[in-house]
């Protein structure tokens, strides 16, 4: 195999695993935004279904979204790592081949307000392994407002 046929090689599984990467947070993101508009629904009917219903009810789900959110981590961060994984080895391959590093471009060059591309690559697969901690995070808050919300009053 030439070095241009592994660097091909290199980069369709590098697209392979964004893609499994991207459906992944797709699929991840839509769930939250589902449940998020179940407990906004759920904490606004004070009326129909009572009391008991906007306090249990958002906790459930609250709790369903914080169980999604830990389950989306390892299959996240991996895919986030096996990608990054891919990068290193295609660096090592164009570094030690003269012929692919003219048709490359320099992944530390600038790009858009000064950042390399290497940066902004960083940051988007950071963004992948943080969301579900970001919501994790978001689903506790609404648990405490949800009981706040409903807490005795004299």
């Amino acid at each position: 195999m030439t070095d241009f046929e592994l660097l091909q090689y290199y980069r369709q599984e590098d697209h392979q695993e964004w893609t499994l990467l991207m459906a992944r947070l797709g699929s991840y993101l839509t769930s939250q935004s589902f449940l998020f508009g179940g407990y906004a629904i759920s904490m606004g009917n004070t009326t129909h279904w009572g009391f008991e219903f906007s306090l249990y009810f958002p906790i459930f789900l609250a709790f369903c979204g914080f169980g999604t959110s830990l389950g989306a981590v390892p299959g996240l961060s991996g895919a986030a790592k096996t990608i990054q994984l891919w990068h290193d080895k295609q660096e090592q391959l164009v570094a030690r081949s003269p012929e692919l590093k003219s048709i490359l471009i320099d992944r530390r060059s600038s790009i858009r307000g000064g950042a390399s591309v290497d940066v902004v690559h960083r940051r988007s697969l950071a963004f992948a392994g943080l969301a579900p901690w970001v919501y994790g995070i978001a689903w506790i808050g609404l648990v405490i407002l949800d009981l706040w919300m409903h807490r005795p009053r004299p």
